[in-house]
């Protein structure tokens, strides 16, 4: 099964970039999706870099939670 990432929403906050990464199976009922807000440096990033970064640092993201003992 594949997994599709987009980037959604960049917003630009004082210090940092606000992204929303969304994982999500293949489209149709039922919608399995998993959306993640990273932030990232600012700087000046071309926009493939920009999304690169955010992605990584979505999946780094959920690697961890994924692997964490649960509560």
């Amino acid at each position: 099964m594949t997994i599709e990432t987009t980037i959604g929403q960049i917003s630009p906050l004082l210090d940092s970039l606000e992204v929303d990464v969304q994982f999500s199976e293949e489209p149709g009922p039922p919608y399995t999706y998993a959306r993640v807000t990273v932030f990232v440096a600012t700087r000046d990033w071309l926009l493939s870099d920009l999304k690169a970064e955010a992605i990584q640092k979505a999946k780094d993201f959920l690697s961890r939670a994924l692997s964490s003992p649960r509560s």
